[in-house]
């Protein structure tokens, strides 16, 4: 190949190599679930890993095996269990595939309205903003693994509002992405049922109602073909009442809390949205400046705009509307930072600059990466954990205990959500409830203690034992651990011989 090839090569496809670059880079990281951590101890994500160990192990969920969120989600723990069954290396390349994916959309996005270098120049910034913010959390959230498919369709209907035809194909891969998203975690489809008729009423004003019908259509047939192998799933396991009762009534009905009034259900919404900013400042700090400068600027039409801020406001609704305020709720929000990159560039960040800057490439490209890194470290709060070995960890400590006095023990997880134990011990759950959850289900609380009483599990780890504990076990280990700005304690009981 000559130099002159070599050279086209690189200006048709650098940005790529680019972006796989910088996704590497900060998610490998920012997320505990990368090869560079002793180990991912978010609760939530060992409680995803636990559900999909015990599917692959033939148990059904909701059925045998409760949790809150969507068969889909499982699915991809399934996989990363086959991939590793003690570690989170397979949900890591997941979610280097997801970031990539994430990466290039918002790459497209920024180039819609910028040339191909600026938008270059901006992306590493909209990768660290989603990664290396506290709403990212510890990695391997539902949030995470849906912000791609969110990106895409603001790009499809973005190009729409610019003039272009929004095309059956986009319609298509936005219903399924709103048919995976409902199979995920189904609050996040607000933003689809946003997009939707968003979709649909413009196309009815420019007068093509053909096309907004049929385009209707279309996503709600990929909605429905995408659902089909998960109702299948229960149909053929017997368990679709499992899955209305758990993951439709008990997320609508019971995950909410108490019954409030719509004015407080709006109040209790907007302080979860004023909580979500602290969160992902790292975000918010281009979005805010960038929806204002957008609002008053006459380089943007009516029709961009009304897209833009109506799908941000529904998003929101959607997320926080039920009056809980986690603090990776706001991360699907990540993607609509473009618009302060829009704002800046707009605003005197010249073509000019740009060319002075990567004047030498190679150069600057290697120095861009090095701060790409830093900033990774500097901003993300996982980053301490990198440090610590796995025998400072509780989780590998109560493992080696258990693996040397009964390696096929059984275990519950009693009173909070999965410590990782489950993972590190290599122990498929016995219990349907086989860790607390942040749900007000009595039965969940009287089954564990049931277990508890009649000593049907070998080991027990509780962050807060139940009194009557020592009456069938014997406390083994104990170890102090700081998770999450707090020191936690940790108990290890055994059955009494």
């Amino acid at each position: 190949m000559t130099s002159g090839k070599i050279k086209n090569f690189f200006v048709r496809y650098g940005h790529i190599f680019w972006l796989v670059g910088i996704v590497f880079i900060v998610v490998t990281l920012c997320s505990k679930c990368s090869f560079l951590y002793p180990f991912n101890d978010w609760e939530d994500s060992n409680c995803f890993f636990t559900v999909g160990k015990a599917m692959a192990n033939g148990q059904i969920l909701y059925k045998d095996i409760y949790e809150q969120k969507g068969l889909y989600l499982y699915v991809l723990h399934i996989l990363a269990y086959y991939i590793s069954h003690d570690t989170f290396i397979g949900v890591y390349l997941f979610e280097l595939v997801s970031g990539g994916f994430l990466g290039y959309a918002m790459y497209l996005l920024l180039k819609l309205y910028l040339d191909k270098i600026r938008a270059a120049v901006f992306l590493p910034y909209v990768v660290i903003a989603a990664f290396a913010s506290i709403s990212f959390c510890h990695g391997d959230s539902a949030e995470e693994f849906i912000m791609p498919l969110m990106a895409f369709s603001l790009l499809f209907i973005m190009q729409y509002a610019k003039g272009e035809k929004l095309q059956l194909y986009k319609y298509a891969l936005s219903g399924a992405f709103a048919g995976i998203a409902f199979w995920v975690k189904f609050t996040l489809c607000g933003f689809f049922i946003g997009w939707i008729i968003l979709a649909f009423v413009f196309e009815i004003i420019r007068k093509d109602l053909k096309h907004a019908f049929l385009g209707a259509a279309v996503f709600l047939g990929a909605m429905l073909l995408i659902s089909v192998p998960a109702f299948a799933y229960f149909g053929a396991k017997g368990a679709l009442g499992d899955m209305f009762e758990c993951y439709i009534y008990n997320n609508m009905f019971l995950y909410t809390g108490e019954k409030s009034s719509v004015f407080k259900k709006i109040g209790l919404m907007l302080w979860g949205y004023g909580i979500s900013i602290g969160y992902g400042w790292l975000f918010y700090i281009s979005i805010i400046p960038g929806f204002v400068y957008i609002a008053v600027s006459k380089s943007f039409t009516r029709f961009e705009k009304a897209v833009l801020f109506t799908l941000y406001a529904v998003t929101n609704f959607f997320i926080f509307v039920g009056g809980r305020r986690s603090k990776y709720y706001g991360l699907p929000l990540c993607i609509f930072s473009f618009a302060g990159v829009l704002a800046l560039c707009k605003l005197g960040f010249t073509q000019k600059a740009i060319d002075k800057i990567f004047k030498r490439v190679a150069l600057s490209c290697g120095i861009s990466l090095v701060l790409l890194a830093g900033f990774s470290m500097a901003f993300s709060t996982n980053t301490p954990l990198m440090f610590k070995k796995k025998s400072d960890l509780p989780q590998f400590k109560f493992a080696a205990i258990i693996k040397s006095e009964n390696p096929s023990a059984t275990l519950l997880n009693y009173g909070s959500l999965d410590k990782g134990l489950y993972t590190v011990a290599e122990i498929v759950p016995t219990c349907r409830y086989f860790c607390g959850l942040n749900i007000p289900l009595n039965e969940l609380t009287d089954t564990q203690n049931e277990w508890i009483v009649e000593g049907r599990t070998d080991y027990v780890i509780s962050a807060a034992p139940p009194e009557n504990i020592e009456e069938k076990y014997e406390l083994i280990s104990v170890a102090s651990y700081k998770y999450e700005w707090k020191t936690r304690t940790y108990y290890l009981y055994g059955l009494k011989k």
